[in-house]
């Protein structure tokens, strides 16, 4: 159970929901899945392994500006951990930025990473370390998974309508962590199911083609996959008023839900580890 459409089956079955219904269409389940992804299974991944969606994102600092932006796919208001010329630095708390005029720091204002005396970090390899949002679920149809790969030109296994020159596609990896791998864009059609693309540098037979920011394969640990149909199938027997169906399915998922957490907690050895400080925005690495 990989894809959208494999988990929409799962839950239809988990949920007794008849193949043929008016009240939950393929975007409905989407809607459904991609809701309580967001409300309640990363939280529970953040909670209990903070490091899952931890990437790193190199960047310099315009020498117009005393700031660096939060990156676009950060989830929530938070960096792990930040490095300059290979050496970590601590970020100064907002409150106490006053303290360290005329001298040099780095602190967080808003959705901004500020620098006090921003010429010091100039021409320098600002490497930030931050939780990337996975991005939002979209039903398999809607992709096409790549067969084979000749040059620029690639076949896919099913033709897309939406697929035509000039369109951009994310690429996401069919194997664990199920990654974003990079966008192209279709450079020409040569058939339903054969495309030339402006570049296949990190394109693999296997992997998925999505539309740009979207992708069929929830980047979650593997081991949650079950969870967030199971999440689904209660909000679906919530909308058909099955009171009995929703106490069952609410017991199980207690039950799944602890069995992640033992499956997903970090440890070392036999000993959990939690990894962190104490200080809430920073996080060692």
């Amino acid at each position: 159970m990989l894809t959208t459409d494999e988990l929409i089956s799962d839950l239809k079955l988990r949920a007794s929901i008849p193949e043929t219904q008016a009240l939950f269409s393929t975007e409905r389940f989407i809607q459904i899945l991609n809701s309580e992804m967001n409300t309640k299974i990363i939280p529970l991944i953040m909670r209990l392994n903070d490091s899952h969606f931890v990437t790193n994102k190199t960047v310099t600092l315009p020498f117009d500006r005393d700031y660096i932006s939060f990156p676009s796919d950060g989830l929530g208001q938070s960096i792990v951990d930040i490095f300059i010329n290979k050496g970590r630095v601590a970020l100064i708390p907002l409150t106490e930025k006053e303290r360290f005029c005329g001298g040099n720091g780095i602190y967080l204002e808003g959705y901004k990473i500020k620098f006090i005396n921003p010429s010091q970090y100039h021409n320098k390899d600002i490497v930030i370390y931050y939780h990337k949002r996975p991005l939002p679920l979209i039903s398999t149809s809607k992709t096409a998974r790549v067969t084979s790969i000749d040059t620029n030109i690639i076949d896919v296994d099913t033709n897309v309508s939406s697929f035509v020159p000039s369109y951009q596609l994310e690429v996401i990896s069919s194997i664990e962590p199920f990654e974003s791998k990079g966008i192209v864009t279709i450079s020409a059609k040569n058939s339903n199911k054969q495309y030339v693309l402006d570049n296949i540098t990190f394109l693999e037979v296997g992997d998925y083609l999505s539309p740009k920011g979207y992708t069929p394969i929830p980047q979650i640990p593997l081991e949650a996959f079950e969870l967030l149909s199971q999440r689904a199938v209660i909000k679906c027997l919530e909308a058909l008023k099955d009171g009995e169906g929703l106490k069952n399915a609410m017991s199980d998922y207690v039950v799944m839900e602890r069995e992640l957490q033992t499956l997903l907690s970090p440890r070392t050895g036999n000993i959990p580890k939690k990894i962190g400080s104490s200080n809430s925005l920073w996080n060692s690495w």
